[in-house]
């Protein structure tokens, strides 16, 4: 099984999709994420849609802790299903 990894995106969306265009063209079975992928909740939509798009699963990491346990009432309603649904996927 082939693995790419990827970690702290920070939502950089640029360069998070030339590493998934390079996990694609290299065939890479299954795309892991090491955390930290939220910075300042700008671009968190369309970084979790890229990721959800592309079946990644990971854990998470320090700058994502408040989307992923312990949600409260107020993230909940800023942020989407989208959003909220991937970040929940995410492992500890």
């Amino acid at each position: 099984m082939k693995l790419g990894i990827l970690t702290d995106i920070h939502e950089h969306i640029g360069p998070l999709d030339a590493a998934l265009a390079h996990s694609s063209s290299e065939n890479v079975d299954q795309v892991i994420v090491i955390g930290d992928l939220f910075e300042t909740g700008e671009q968190i939509e369309e970084t979790c849609q890229r990721l959800a798009d592309a079946k990644v699963v990971g854990v998470w990491d320090n700058h994502d802790y408040g989307l992923c346990r312990e949600v409260d009432d107020e993230t909940l309603a800023s942020y989407s299903d989208t959003v909220l649904n991937f970040m929940g996927s995410l492992q500890p």
